[in-house]
Formats: C-alpha cells, structure tokens, sequence
C-alpha cells in the first residue's frame, strides 16, 4: 500500500498525469487492464492501490521517475493542497 502520501495527493498526481497523456479515465484503466471505477477510486482518494498496480499506473502514464509522484519537491506541498481544494 501506498500509505506515505496522502490518497488526495496522490489522486491529484495520478489524474494530472494521466490527463497531460491526453488518456481517459477508461483509456488508462484498459491499458492498465483495470476496472474504470478503480482508477477513478484513487484519483477521488478513495483508495489507494497496491504497489503493483501503483508501478503499473506509472507505468502506462510514462512516469519514469516514480519517487517525483510520491515525494514532490517541499516547495509545491502547499500549491498541490490548493489544488486538491480546487478540483
């Protein structure tokens, strides 16, 4: 489990990913070989995935350097908290 970051940041992290791809909700779960509802429960911060599902995500999303997902920089925590109000 991915438990050392917030599910809302991770939520927004995810889907702002996902979206710079230019990839639907259901695009990305079909790629990943998941359920829609699945992807959209951890960019809602529902849940968060597993870790194999986590890598798979990043993956598929082209996010090489995983560690910048989980551990941005200590200067974008309060602009990402903003965000996360904003969506």
């Amino acid at each position: 489990m991915i438990n050392f970051i917030s599910k809302e940041l991770l939520g927004l992290r995810l889907k702002r990913a996902r979206k710079f791809q230019g990839l639907s909700a259901r695009v990305l779960a079909e790629k990943c070989g998941y359920d829609t509802m699945t992807v959209y429960s951890y960019e809602n911060a529902h849940n968060y995935p597993n870790i194999q599902m986590f890598f798979k995500v990043c993956d598929t999303l082209n996010l090489s350097n995983v560690w910048d997902v989980v551990n941005p920089n200590p200067n974008e925590w309060e602009a990402e908290a903003l965000k996360i109000g904003n969506n």
